[in-house]
């Protein structure tokens, strides 16, 4: 779900032209890679091992899935990259705000890509239980960093300032300003 939440909202702040073939392309092939992760494990054998139980996987399903995973949060990468040069070079009131929030998701994705880069190589060995839960805590904190932009803080009437602000697309950011 943490998947489809980035992919949605990275296509928020791609130009207009290329918004709706980014996000549904990348939504297939999330399909594609859930199918070949769920039919890895549909196995169903549990073993003890190191004291862990775990289920059984069929590692060429599954290292498929995780290369085609690994494919979309590259994308998803590149697509940041390139929205925050271009907002570098800008002149916009809203540039610093965009930047930092960009800048987070950018950061968790990379380490996401990494821990999946970790496990091709079996870093983890019998661990996978780690590897597993950093991806899901990266997945997650990408995930929900990409639904806020922090943004200056602004006093209203009532003397409480307001931090966060959630923002669906860079249209919006703009419209702020």
């Amino acid at each position: 779900m943490s998947v489809y939440v980035l992919v949605h909202r990275s296509s928020g702040i791609l130009h207009e032209r290329f918004k709706l073939l980014y996000k549904y392309s990348l939504l297939v092939v999330l399909a594609i890679a859930m199918g070949f992760i769920e039919a890895s494990a549909f196995q169903g054998i549990t073993f003890a091992y190191d004291d862990y139980c775990a289920s059984t996987v069929n590692p060429v399903t599954n290292l498929i899935g995780k290369m085609i995973l690994f494919a979309i949060y590259f994308t998803v990468c590149v697509v940041f990259i390139v929205v925050i040069r271009k907002k570098v070079n800008s002149k916009s009131k809203s540039r610093s705000a965009f930047i930092f929030g960009s800048l987070r998701v950018l950061l968790v994705v990379i380490a996401l890509l990494v821990s999946i880069t970790f496990s091709f190589t079996n870093v983890w060995g019998s661990r996978f239980f780690i590897q597993f839960t950093i991806e899901n805590y990266f997945g997650i904190t990408a995930s929900t960093f990409v639904c806020q932009v922090p943004e200056k803080k602004k006093t209203s009437t009532s003397g409480s300032t307001k931090q966060i602000k959630n923002f669906s697309s860079e249209e919006d950011i703009k419209s702020e300003n």
